[in-house]
């Protein structure tokens, strides 16, 4: 037998509960995630870097203001750092000041 009663549990009273649910709040932290692109302030768009892979151990050539996805929380670094990132399918080693915020998905 269900633990619902029925006829009293309306549409209403079930969001509530389920916004109240703190699983609903740590699940909704996990997709709003902010964006972020490898960016120069001297260089344009269309230029290239040269970013160190942990994945190849040696130097690739990426095109500017690529998406980012930094693998530990930014708010742990400060400026000079350098911060493990995905780029695509590999990992880069990329400073901190060249990481820039553009936004939430």
């Amino acid at each position: 037998m269900s633990q619902y009663t029925t006829g009293s549990f309306t549409t209403e009273d079930f969001l509530k509960e389920l916004v109240n649910q703190t699983w609903f709040e740590e699940n909704l932290k996990k997709t709003c995630n902010p964006l972020y692109i490898y960016h120069e302030d001297d260089k344009g768009p269309g230029d290239a870097v040269w970013l160190y892979s942990a994945n190849r151990k040696t130097y690739v050539q990426i095109k500017l203001q690529v998406k980012v996805e930094p693998m530990e929380d930014m708010e742990d670094y400060k400026s000079g750092d350098n911060v493990m990132c995905m780029i695509g399918h590999e990992i880069f080693l990329i400073s901190f000041d060249n990481i820039k915020e553009i936004g939430y998905n």
